[in-house]
């Protein structure tokens, strides 16, 4: 962190705070897709996708 004065007892910066330094996470961005068509969305995902995704990792978990 790079701060401008210290006399003045505040300290300012020019760059963000490091927040993990600091022990605060910081709030995650939601998520956003390019529209209802988005490919990357999983509600588009076919039916084989969404079961490969729900079924290899359950049995994963299974076996561990």
């Amino acid at each position: 962190m790079k701060t401008d004065s210290l006399q003045s007892g505040s300290i300012s910066t020019t760059e963000k705070p490091d927040v993990y330094v600091m022990g605060v996470t910081p709030a995650p961005e939601p998520l956003n897709w390019d529209g209802r068509d988005d490919p990357e969305n999983p509600f588009n995902w076919p039916l084989k996708k969404r079961w490969y995704g729900t079924i290899v990792p359950g049995l994963l978990c299974l076996l561990v």
